[in-house]
């Protein structure tokens, strides 16, 4: 059975968010009942209800859309840094495999892509720098249905004051709305809190949001974030065409740093599998950035060796701390490892400091 829900149909009275109210039910009259952990006092229990929730979505497959934005802003100068962050979810999921997409907006603006079943994983990253890789050991299959969401703010829900609103009919499922405008465990300083839940009696959660502001001495917070079950029904989940490549990327752990002598810019492999023939080194500075190819395998706990000739030629690849004395490093290094397929090692390049050792 497949059932789409729209958030503008579901919610209730326009007053706490802006939303239009939630129009007359369809199919049988409203049930009576409440869902677990949910009472006419609200939610009494919300573990149960979280519980009650992932049992009744374990049942079907399902997708979901989920944005949490925080925005932070400090009072006094140089008290705390300000804060504007958003992470967008959407995904679905088979108690088998998930296929999901989270956008993180910050300064960085990632986007992730994961699919995995219960024997393979994979997971793409895209940032400045581009795509990055990893797979199998790096992304944990799951042996289940998945949670819905790592952080998922239902299993606070007992601190709001929730009461039901309303009960209608979707799709001759009935749904209890139930609204919240206070928050119990920051009621002496949170300014503004409005929290809307949409629940079946089975405990199945189609939408929740809520919105807070919290006001102290140093920063104005303001959070708000929303959940939306968008599919009940989901049958497969397919594996994306990105998971082919990954496949082909080398799992290698591999770290950049400073030797002791402070002569050398050290790639090591730190675990994982060896990087192959035909991989690269990119190694960037003053300007310029120099290629190397490996002509032989860096296993596990192996590592090369960057040096640079006094008299300012190009930098120099050794698989040995060899004896020969170099100048110290004295500039800023970045460090990048491909595959020999042109696929990045690293997701995004290191950058050693001669004074700072990034890694």
């Amino acid at each position: 059975m497949r059932t789409v829900l729209a958030v503008c149909a579901l919610l209730l009275a326009a007053g706490c968010m802006g939303v239009p109210p939630l129009d007359g039910g369809d199919g049988p009259e409203a049930a009576e009942g409440f869902p677990p952990g949910v009472s006419a006092q609200g939610v009494e229990n919300a573990t149960k209800l979280a519980n009650a929730h992932e049992a009744a979505l374990a049942e079907t497959g399902y997708a979901y859309e989920y944005e949490l934005t925080e925005f932070q802003t400090p009072k006094a100068p140089n008290v705390v840094d300000a804060t504007n962050e958003t992470i967008r979810r959407r995904a679905r999921l088979t108690a088998t495999a998930v296929n999901e997409t989270t956008f993180w907006a910050n300064e960085y603006n990632t986007t992730t892509l994961k699919w995995h079943n219960q024997s393979r994983g994979a997971r793409r990253i895209t940032g400045p720098y581009g795509h990055a890789y990893y797979t199998d050991w790096q992304v944990e299959p799951d042996n289940g249905n998945p949670r819905i969401e790592s952080n998922w703010p239902l299993d606070y829900a007992h601190a709001y004051n929730f009461t039901v609103s309303e009960r209608v009919v979707r799709d001759s499922r009935m749904l209890l709305v139930l609204t919240a405008d206070r928050n119990r465990v920051e009621q002496d300083r949170t300014t503004t809190f409005d929290a809307r839940l949409v629940v079946d009696l089975s405990g199945r959660v189609h939408h929740y949001e809520y919105r807070r502001h919290v006001a102290s001495e140093v920063e104005n917070t303001t959070e708000t974030l929303t959940y939306e079950l968008t599919e009940i029904g989901v049958e497969s989940v397919q594996r994306p065409e990105w998971a082919s490549k990954a496949r082909n990327a080398v799992d290698a752990f591999v770290g950049v740093d400073e030797s002791q002598d402070g002569e050398h810019v050290v790639v090591k492999n730190e675990e994982g599998e060896s990087l192959p023939v035909g991989s690269t080194v990119e190694l960037t500075y003053a300007g310029k950035t120099h290629a190397f190819t490996l002509n032989q395998t860096l296993a596990a706990d192996e590592q090369v060796f960057f040096s640079f000739p006094e008299n300012g030629s190009d930098p120099l690849l050794a698989y040995e701390d060899g004896w020969r004395d170099y100048p110290k490093l004295d500039a800023t290094y970045r460090v990048q490892v491909w595959g020999p397929d042109g696929i990045p090692v690293l997701r995004a390049p290191v950058v050693v400091n001669a004074s700072n050792p990034h890694y």
